[in-house]
Protein backbone atom coordinates (compact mmCIF):
# COMPACT_ATOMS: atom_id res chain seq x y z
CA UNK A 1 0.00 0.00 0.00
CA UNK A 2 2.91 2.45 0.81
CA UNK A 3 4.37 2.24 -2.45
CA UNK A 4 0.61 2.75 -4.26
CA UNK A 5 0.45 6.03 -2.32
CA UNK A 6 3.83 6.87 -2.86
CA UNK A 7 3.42 7.09 -6.55
CA UNK A 8 0.43 8.47 -6.68
CA UNK A 9 1.72 11.67 -4.49
CA UNK A 10 4.56 11.54 -6.95
CA UNK A 11 2.16 12.20 -9.99
CA UNK A 12 -0.02 14.61 -7.59
CA UNK A 13 3.42 16.35 -7.26
CA UNK A 14 3.93 16.29 -10.96
CA UNK A 15 0.43 18.12 -11.58
CA UNK A 16 0.91 20.36 -8.74
CA UNK A 17 4.59 21.18 -10.96
CA UNK A 18 2.95 21.29 -14.18
CA UNK A 19 0.37 24.22 -12.68
CA UNK A 20 -2.84 22.67 -11.86
CA UNK A 21 -4.99 22.59 -9.19
CA UNK A 22 -3.59 19.93 -6.58
CA UNK A 23 -6.48 20.58 -3.69
CA UNK A 24 -8.99 17.77 -5.45
CA UNK A 25 -6.11 15.23 -5.86
CA UNK A 26 -4.69 15.56 -2.39
CA UNK A 27 -8.69 15.46 -0.96
CA UNK A 28 -8.74 11.94 -3.25
CA UNK A 29 -5.45 10.64 -2.08
CA UNK A 30 -6.08 11.14 1.36
CA UNK A 31 -9.79 9.54 1.42
CA UNK A 32 -8.41 6.64 -0.83
CA UNK A 33 -5.19 5.97 1.61
CA UNK A 34 -7.07 7.22 4.64
CA UNK A 35 -5.16 3.82 6.98
CA UNK A 36 -1.98 6.10 6.51
CA UNK A 37 -3.37 8.29 9.24
CA UNK A 38 -4.34 5.75 11.44
CA UNK A 39 -2.42 4.64 14.77
CA UNK A 40 -2.25 1.12 13.12
CA UNK A 41 0.15 2.36 10.59
CA UNK A 42 2.74 3.87 12.63
CA UNK A 43 2.50 0.38 14.60
CA UNK A 44 3.36 -1.92 11.65
CA UNK A 45 5.99 1.01 10.42
CA UNK A 46 7.80 0.53 14.28
CA UNK A 47 6.92 -3.10 14.08
CA UNK A 48 10.29 -4.12 11.67
CA UNK A 49 13.10 -5.75 12.82
CA UNK A 50 15.18 -2.80 14.38
CA UNK A 51 18.30 -6.13 14.24
CA UNK A 52 18.74 -5.56 10.80
CA UNK A 53 19.74 -1.82 8.86
CA UNK A 54 17.66 -1.51 5.58
CA UNK A 55 14.63 -2.79 7.77
CA UNK A 56 15.60 -0.35 10.53
CA UNK A 57 16.15 2.45 7.92
CA UNK A 58 13.07 1.45 6.31
CA UNK A 59 10.87 1.73 9.48
CA UNK A 60 12.26 5.13 10.49
CA UNK A 61 11.45 6.24 6.88
CA UNK A 62 8.44 4.68 6.37
CA UNK A 63 7.25 7.24 9.33
CA UNK A 64 8.71 10.34 7.85
CA UNK A 65 6.28 9.20 5.14
CA UNK A 66 3.03 8.71 7.44
CA UNK A 67 4.27 12.51 9.33
CA UNK A 68 4.34 14.10 5.63
CA UNK A 69 0.92 12.15 4.58
CA UNK A 70 -0.67 13.72 7.16
CA UNK A 71 0.66 17.15 5.77
CA UNK A 72 -0.33 16.54 2.41
CA UNK A 73 -3.75 18.26 1.78
CA UNK A 74 -2.71 21.28 4.16
CA UNK A 75 0.23 21.71 1.79
CA UNK A 76 -1.85 21.82 -1.02
CA UNK A 77 -4.31 23.99 0.08
CA UNK A 78 -1.43 26.49 0.93
CA UNK A 79 0.14 25.20 -2.56
CA UNK A 80 -3.36 26.95 -4.40
CA UNK A 81 -3.37 30.18 -2.20
CA UNK A 82 0.20 31.06 -3.32
CA UNK A 83 -0.54 29.94 -6.39
CA UNK A 84 -3.48 32.15 -7.08
CA UNK A 85 -2.06 35.24 -5.44
CA UNK A 86 1.00 34.71 -7.25
CA UNK A 87 -0.59 34.65 -11.17
CA UNK A 88 -3.41 37.26 -9.90
CA UNK A 89 -2.89 41.23 -10.55
CA UNK A 90 -2.12 42.82 -6.99
CA UNK A 91 -1.29 46.63 -6.01
CA UNK A 92 2.14 47.89 -7.07
CA UNK A 93 3.32 51.50 -6.96
CA UNK A 94 -0.68 52.53 -7.80
CA UNK A 95 -1.57 49.74 -10.36
CA UNK A 96 -1.95 46.43 -10.74
CA UNK A 97 0.87 43.95 -11.36
CA UNK A 98 1.55 39.85 -11.29
CA UNK A 99 4.56 38.23 -10.03
CA UNK A 100 6.01 37.74 -13.71
CA UNK A 101 5.64 41.66 -14.63
CA UNK A 102 7.64 42.29 -11.38
CA UNK A 103 10.45 40.01 -10.88
CA UNK A 104 12.73 41.64 -14.20
CA UNK A 105 12.75 44.75 -11.92
CA UNK A 106 14.46 43.07 -9.01
CA UNK A 107 16.80 41.22 -11.28
CA UNK A 108 18.00 44.47 -12.44
CA UNK A 109 18.65 45.83 -9.05
CA UNK A 110 15.71 47.89 -9.03
CA UNK A 111 13.58 47.70 -5.28
CA UNK A 112 10.20 46.72 -6.42
CA UNK A 113 9.28 49.52 -3.81
CA UNK A 114 5.93 48.48 -2.60
CA UNK A 115 5.85 44.69 -3.24
CA UNK A 116 6.21 43.46 0.18
CA UNK A 117 3.21 45.73 0.76
CA UNK A 118 1.34 44.45 -2.31
CA UNK A 119 2.14 40.66 -1.65
CA UNK A 120 0.63 40.91 1.83
CA UNK A 121 -2.47 43.23 0.93
CA UNK A 122 -3.34 40.02 -1.07
CA UNK A 123 -2.11 37.38 1.30
CA UNK A 124 -4.25 38.97 3.95
CA UNK A 125 -7.86 38.01 3.22
CA UNK A 126 -5.81 34.24 3.13
CA UNK A 127 -4.16 34.66 6.46
CA UNK A 128 -6.77 33.04 8.78
CA UNK A 129 -7.30 29.96 6.46
CA UNK A 130 -2.99 29.73 5.95
CA UNK A 131 -2.61 29.87 10.18
CA UNK A 132 -5.29 27.15 10.65
CA UNK A 133 -3.26 25.32 7.94
CA UNK A 134 -0.23 25.71 9.69
CA UNK A 135 -1.88 25.09 12.73
CA UNK A 136 -3.90 21.71 11.73
CA UNK A 137 -0.96 19.84 10.55
CA UNK A 138 -0.62 16.84 12.29
CA UNK A 139 3.43 16.24 11.61
CA UNK A 140 5.32 15.80 14.69
CA UNK A 141 8.49 18.36 14.26
CA UNK A 142 11.83 16.96 15.08
CA UNK A 143 12.50 19.38 18.46
CA UNK A 144 16.41 18.82 17.96
CA UNK A 145 16.22 20.21 14.19
CA UNK A 146 14.20 22.66 15.81
CA UNK A 147 16.96 23.74 19.04
CA UNK A 148 19.44 23.37 15.95
CA UNK A 149 17.95 26.04 14.43
CA UNK A 150 17.40 28.46 17.45
CA UNK A 151 21.01 28.49 17.77
CA UNK A 152 22.08 28.96 14.86
CA UNK A 153 20.23 32.50 14.29
CA UNK A 154 21.69 33.94 17.66
CA UNK A 155 25.01 32.23 16.53
CA UNK A 156 24.95 33.76 12.87
CA UNK A 157 22.71 37.01 14.20
CA UNK A 158 26.18 39.78 13.79
CA UNK A 159 27.58 37.77 10.94
CA UNK A 160 24.20 38.32 9.17
CA UNK A 161 24.21 42.56 10.14
CA UNK A 162 27.81 42.41 8.37
CA UNK A 163 25.89 40.91 5.40
CA UNK A 164 23.23 43.47 4.79
CA UNK A 165 25.68 46.35 6.02
CA UNK A 166 28.09 45.56 3.23
CA UNK A 167 25.68 44.35 0.38
CA UNK A 168 22.27 46.79 1.31
CA UNK A 169 22.63 49.09 4.11
CA UNK A 170 19.81 51.49 3.07
CA UNK A 171 17.47 47.39 2.36
CA UNK A 172 14.24 47.88 4.72
CA UNK A 173 11.61 45.03 3.56
CA UNK A 174 12.46 41.77 1.25
CA UNK A 175 11.90 43.08 -2.20
CA UNK A 176 14.49 45.56 -1.62
CA UNK A 177 16.77 42.94 -0.56
CA UNK A 178 16.20 40.33 -2.92
CA UNK A 179 16.68 43.05 -5.34
CA UNK A 180 20.32 43.89 -4.11
CA UNK A 181 20.81 39.99 -3.92
CA UNK A 182 19.84 40.08 -7.45
CA UNK A 183 21.50 42.85 -9.37
CA UNK A 184 25.22 43.00 -11.32
CA UNK A 185 25.18 38.96 -11.95
CA UNK A 186 27.82 38.15 -14.51
CA UNK A 187 25.71 35.13 -15.71
CA UNK A 188 22.94 35.08 -18.22
CA UNK A 189 20.04 33.33 -17.71
CA UNK A 190 20.38 31.34 -20.76
CA UNK A 191 21.29 28.36 -20.60
CA UNK A 192 21.39 28.04 -16.52
CA UNK A 193 20.57 24.68 -15.56
CA UNK A 194 22.78 23.68 -18.46
CA UNK A 195 25.77 25.72 -16.94
CA UNK A 196 24.87 24.65 -13.50
CA UNK A 197 25.10 20.90 -14.65
CA UNK A 198 28.51 21.42 -16.26
CA UNK A 199 29.47 22.77 -12.68
CA UNK A 200 28.36 20.17 -11.13
CA UNK A 201 31.01 18.56 -9.40
CA UNK A 202 33.28 17.33 -12.49
CA UNK A 203 32.97 13.89 -11.77
CA UNK A 204 30.91 12.29 -14.13
CA UNK A 205 27.73 13.01 -12.18
CA UNK A 206 26.21 15.70 -14.36
CA UNK A 207 25.82 13.30 -17.23
CA UNK A 208 22.79 11.64 -14.70
CA UNK A 209 20.80 14.89 -15.68
CA UNK A 210 20.06 13.71 -19.24
CA UNK A 211 17.64 11.50 -18.00
CA UNK A 212 15.39 14.95 -16.10
CA UNK A 213 12.97 15.82 -18.58
CA UNK A 214 12.04 19.28 -17.82
CA UNK A 215 8.34 21.44 -17.50
CA UNK A 216 7.43 24.05 -18.78
CA UNK A 217 8.35 27.43 -16.74
CA UNK A 218 5.59 27.94 -14.02
CA UNK A 219 4.53 31.56 -13.99
CA UNK A 220 2.73 30.85 -10.45
CA UNK A 221 6.22 31.08 -8.35
CA UNK A 222 7.98 33.22 -6.52
CA UNK A 223 11.20 31.82 -6.71
CA UNK A 224 12.82 28.26 -7.12
CA UNK A 225 13.22 25.28 -9.21
CA UNK A 226 10.61 22.70 -8.52
CA UNK A 227 12.53 18.60 -8.72
CA UNK A 228 9.67 16.10 -9.00
CA UNK A 229 10.98 12.38 -8.73
CA UNK A 230 8.24 10.51 -10.30
CA UNK A 231 9.96 7.04 -9.80
CA UNK A 232 12.96 6.91 -8.23
CA UNK A 233 15.49 6.85 -9.63
CA UNK A 234 14.44 6.42 -13.17
CA UNK A 235 11.79 8.90 -13.80
CA UNK A 236 12.59 12.81 -12.65
CA UNK A 237 11.22 16.11 -13.40
CA UNK A 238 13.05 19.73 -13.05
CA UNK A 239 10.71 22.96 -13.19
CA UNK A 240 12.14 26.10 -13.80
CA UNK A 241 10.23 29.09 -12.55
CA UNK A 242 9.70 31.92 -15.56
CA UNK A 243 10.88 34.65 -13.47
CA UNK A 244 14.48 35.11 -13.32
CA UNK A 245 16.27 37.08 -10.22
CA UNK A 246 20.03 37.13 -11.76
CA UNK A 247 22.29 35.71 -9.08
CA UNK A 248 19.39 34.49 -6.68
CA UNK A 249 18.71 32.25 -9.98
CA UNK A 250 21.87 30.91 -10.33
CA UNK A 251 22.00 29.70 -7.14
CA UNK A 252 19.10 28.17 -7.09
CA UNK A 253 19.53 26.52 -10.31
CA UNK A 254 22.64 25.05 -9.08
CA UNK A 255 20.89 24.06 -6.03
CA UNK A 256 18.38 21.87 -7.96
CA UNK A 257 20.74 20.76 -9.92
CA UNK A 258 22.36 19.10 -6.81
CA UNK A 259 18.99 17.59 -5.61
CA UNK A 260 18.22 16.16 -8.58
CA UNK A 261 22.03 14.24 -9.09
CA UNK A 262 20.86 12.92 -5.15
CA UNK A 263 18.20 11.88 -6.40
CA UNK A 264 19.13 10.13 -9.76
CA UNK A 265 21.71 7.89 -7.80
CA UNK A 266 19.41 6.47 -5.25
CA UNK A 267 19.95 2.76 -5.96
CA UNK A 268 16.80 1.36 -7.90
CA UNK A 269 16.64 -2.07 -5.82
CA UNK A 270 15.67 -0.42 -2.05
CA UNK A 271 12.44 -0.75 -1.02
CA UNK A 272 9.91 2.05 -1.78
CA UNK A 273 10.28 4.16 1.66
CA UNK A 274 13.43 4.60 0.81
CA UNK A 275 13.58 5.52 -2.49
CA UNK A 276 11.27 7.98 -1.98
CA UNK A 277 12.74 10.55 0.23
CA UNK A 278 10.25 12.35 2.24
CA UNK A 279 13.30 13.71 4.69
CA UNK A 280 14.96 14.81 1.71
CA UNK A 281 17.68 16.05 3.73
CA UNK A 282 20.63 14.19 1.49
CA UNK A 283 19.07 15.55 -1.37
CA UNK A 284 19.31 19.02 0.42
CA UNK A 285 23.00 18.79 1.33
CA UNK A 286 24.02 17.99 -2.51
CA UNK A 287 22.04 20.77 -3.42
CA UNK A 288 24.26 23.08 -0.95
CA UNK A 289 27.35 21.57 -1.89
CA UNK A 290 26.68 22.23 -6.08
CA UNK A 291 25.63 25.39 -4.74
CA UNK A 292 28.57 26.34 -2.97
CA UNK A 293 30.78 25.16 -6.08
CA UNK A 294 29.81 28.84 -7.25
CA UNK A 295 32.00 30.30 -4.88
CA UNK A 296 35.32 28.20 -5.90
CA UNK A 297 37.87 30.64 -8.06
CA UNK A 298 37.32 27.81 -10.77
CA UNK A 299 33.70 28.88 -11.11
CA UNK A 300 34.26 32.57 -10.91
CA UNK A 301 37.37 33.14 -13.15
CA UNK A 302 35.67 32.27 -16.43
CA UNK A 303 33.37 35.39 -15.91
CA UNK A 304 35.30 38.13 -13.26
CA UNK A 305 38.13 39.66 -13.02
CA UNK A 306 40.33 39.09 -9.71
CA UNK A 307 38.50 42.28 -7.93
CA UNK A 308 35.05 41.38 -9.45
CA UNK A 309 35.61 37.77 -8.06
CA UNK A 310 36.42 39.20 -4.42
CA UNK A 311 32.74 41.57 -4.77
CA UNK A 312 30.70 38.56 -6.49
CA UNK A 313 31.89 36.10 -3.62
CA UNK A 314 30.81 38.31 -0.91
CA UNK A 315 27.40 38.71 -2.22
CA UNK A 316 26.74 35.07 -3.24
CA UNK A 317 27.96 34.35 0.65
CA UNK A 318 25.65 37.14 2.20
CA UNK A 319 22.82 35.19 -0.02
CA UNK A 320 23.85 31.72 1.23
CA UNK A 321 23.66 32.83 4.68
CA UNK A 322 20.23 34.67 4.47
CA UNK A 323 18.83 31.37 2.94
CA UNK A 324 20.06 29.19 5.32
CA UNK A 325 19.31 32.10 8.40
CA UNK A 326 15.86 32.16 6.78
CA UNK A 327 15.07 28.09 6.45
CA UNK A 328 16.46 28.56 10.21
CA UNK A 329 13.41 30.82 11.19
CA UNK A 330 10.88 28.99 9.74
CA UNK A 331 12.08 25.66 11.46
CA UNK A 332 11.78 27.69 14.76
CA UNK A 333 8.57 28.42 13.94
CA UNK A 334 7.22 25.33 12.85
CA UNK A 335 8.23 24.36 16.82
CA UNK A 336 6.07 26.97 17.49
CA UNK A 337 2.00 28.23 17.54
CA UNK A 338 2.68 28.91 14.05
CA UNK A 339 1.10 32.25 13.63
CA UNK A 340 1.56 35.16 11.23
CA UNK A 341 3.00 36.85 13.95
CA UNK A 342 5.57 34.51 14.63
CA UNK A 343 6.56 34.18 11.02
CA UNK A 344 6.96 37.64 10.72
CA UNK A 345 9.03 38.32 13.67
CA UNK A 346 11.47 35.48 13.19
CA UNK A 347 11.67 36.28 9.11
CA UNK A 348 12.38 39.95 10.71
CA UNK A 349 15.13 38.89 12.63
CA UNK A 350 16.79 36.16 10.20
CA UNK A 351 16.66 39.00 7.48
CA UNK A 352 18.00 41.81 9.72
CA UNK A 353 14.81 43.47 8.18
CA UNK A 354 11.25 44.11 8.49
CA UNK A 355 9.28 41.28 6.95
CA UNK A 356 5.33 41.43 7.04
CA UNK A 357 3.54 38.83 8.76
CA UNK A 358 0.74 37.83 6.41
CA UNK A 359 3.42 37.63 3.44
CA UNK A 360 6.14 35.76 6.41
CA UNK A 361 2.87 33.10 6.86
CA UNK A 362 2.43 33.04 2.49
CA UNK A 363 5.96 32.20 1.95
CA UNK A 364 6.03 29.10 4.85
CA UNK A 365 6.63 25.92 3.64
CA UNK A 366 4.68 22.68 6.13
CA UNK A 367 6.41 22.26 9.73
CA UNK A 368 8.03 19.23 8.71
CA UNK A 369 9.20 20.32 5.38
CA UNK A 370 10.65 23.18 7.30
CA UNK A 371 12.61 21.64 9.54
CA UNK A 372 13.75 19.30 6.94
CA UNK A 373 15.45 22.70 4.54
CA UNK A 374 16.82 23.97 7.16
CA UNK A 375 18.75 20.73 8.42
CA UNK A 376 20.14 20.24 4.85
CA UNK A 377 21.04 23.64 4.02
CA UNK A 378 22.72 23.83 7.62
CA UNK A 379 24.46 20.39 7.34
CA UNK A 380 25.86 21.17 3.72
CA UNK A 381 27.76 24.04 5.36
CA UNK A 382 29.68 21.17 7.90
CA UNK A 383 29.68 18.48 4.97
CA UNK A 384 31.53 20.48 2.50
CA UNK A 385 34.51 21.59 5.04
CA UNK A 386 34.10 17.46 6.64
CA UNK A 387 34.61 16.73 2.34
CA UNK A 388 37.53 19.05 1.87
CA UNK A 389 39.34 17.59 5.09
CA UNK A 390 39.06 14.26 3.80
CA UNK A 391 39.99 15.42 -0.37
CA UNK A 392 41.55 18.35 0.25
CA UNK A 393 40.48 22.12 -1.15
CA UNK A 394 39.31 20.99 -4.13
CA UNK A 395 37.59 18.13 -3.42
CA UNK A 396 34.61 18.46 -5.75
CA UNK A 397 37.45 17.83 -8.72
CA UNK A 398 38.56 14.69 -6.75
CA UNK A 399 37.34 11.33 -8.48
CA UNK A 400 37.26 9.77 -5.39
CA UNK A 401 34.69 12.00 -4.75
CA UNK A 402 32.55 10.41 -6.88
CA UNK A 403 32.36 7.43 -4.60
CA UNK A 404 31.84 9.18 -1.94
CA UNK A 405 28.93 10.88 -2.75
CA UNK A 406 26.75 7.79 -4.99
CA UNK A 407 27.32 5.73 -1.43
CA UNK A 408 25.63 8.84 0.44
CA UNK A 409 22.82 9.45 -2.63
CA UNK A 410 22.40 5.77 -3.54
CA UNK A 411 20.96 5.06 0.45
CA UNK A 412 18.40 7.25 -0.33
CA UNK A 413 16.10 8.47 2.07
CA UNK A 414 18.01 5.16 4.87
CA UNK A 415 20.62 8.13 5.55
CA UNK A 416 20.09 11.97 7.21
CA UNK A 417 22.29 14.42 6.63
CA UNK A 418 23.48 14.33 10.40
CA UNK A 419 24.21 10.37 10.44
CA UNK A 420 26.40 11.27 6.82
CA UNK A 421 27.74 14.45 8.31
CA UNK A 422 29.07 11.67 11.38
CA UNK A 423 30.15 8.80 9.04
CA UNK A 424 32.50 11.77 7.51
CA UNK A 425 34.33 12.50 11.19
CA UNK A 426 32.43 16.12 10.79
CA UNK A 427 30.76 18.14 13.57
CA UNK A 428 28.09 19.94 13.10
CA UNK A 429 29.99 23.49 14.37
CA UNK A 430 31.77 22.75 11.26
CA UNK A 431 28.73 24.93 9.69
CA UNK A 432 29.57 27.98 11.40
CA UNK A 433 33.11 28.17 10.37
CA UNK A 434 31.85 27.50 6.79
CA UNK A 435 29.25 30.46 7.30
CA UNK A 436 32.30 32.51 8.41
CA UNK A 437 34.65 31.32 5.09
CA UNK A 438 31.94 32.50 2.96
CA UNK A 439 30.90 35.80 4.17
CA UNK A 440 34.06 36.89 6.00
CA UNK A 441 33.11 39.44 8.62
Amino acid sequence: MLEAYLAARAQLELDEARGLDAVAGAQELTRRFSFLAEDEAHEIAASLSPSAPVEAQESAAMRTHLLAFRELLPRARAAAIRTAILTDRFPLAGKPMSWPEVAPRLSMGRTGHGLDEGLARAASPHVRELTELAVGCAGEVPLEGVATADRWLAATDDLQQAAKEHVAPEASELASWMAALAKDSPWSPRGRLRRAAERMFPLGLSSLLQRVQLLPPRRDVLFGVRVVSVRPPHDLRMAPPAADLGALSEVDAAHAVGRAVAQLLVAPALPAALRWNSDATVPQVFGGLSSQVLFTNDSLTACLSARERDQQRRRLGALLLTAVRSAAAYASWAGSERSAAGAGERSSRALGLSVDPDLALLLAPSPVEAVALFRGAHDALAIWAALREMLDQDWYKNPRAADVLRSAAGRGAGLSSQEWLAELGGESDLALARAHELFPS
